[in-house]
């Protein structure tokens, strides 16, 4: 399926981001996808998110014993991409600060990427 998403979108910087902080076994991240195990409630399986620029839209393929989850990873795909930020009203408010400003990256917001589970990215956070 894919997600879409309004550009600018710099998938390079959030894989590296998450490359940096993947988890051995679980998370695999190369220069061009995402991918990684996954169990919510009963289902089990590994999912996989690539850029499609011409379509400005992630490709999340998912491999999985029970159909009924993909809703589920959609919704947590989006969040951990950062895909439904209204960036461009971002960028104009921290345009308009000059305390906030120099958190743009040249002139663009940056994505703000989370883990896939909350407890997952509140042990990242402990431990990292």
């Amino acid at each position: 399926m894919l997600l879409n998403y309004t550009p600018p979108f710099n998938f390079r910087a959030l894989l590296n981001f998450m490359r940096l902080r993947a988890i051995t076994g679980v998370e695999q991240v190369t220069e061009n996808s995402y991918a990684r195990s996954f169990r919510i409630q009963q289902a089990t399986g590994f999912f996989m998110v690539k850029n499609c620029p011409e379509h400005s839209a992630l490709s999340l393929h998912i491999d999985t014993d029970d159909i009924r989850c993909h809703m589920a990873i959609h919704q947590r795909v989006r969040k951990m991409f950062d895909l439904d930020s209204q960036m461009s009203v971002i960028k104009t408010l921290l345009a308009e600060d000059e305390v906030l400003k120099p958190g743009l990256e040249q002139g663009e917001v940056p994505r703000l990427p989370m883990a896939f589970d909350s407890l997952e990215f509140t042990l990242r956070a402990i431990l990292g």
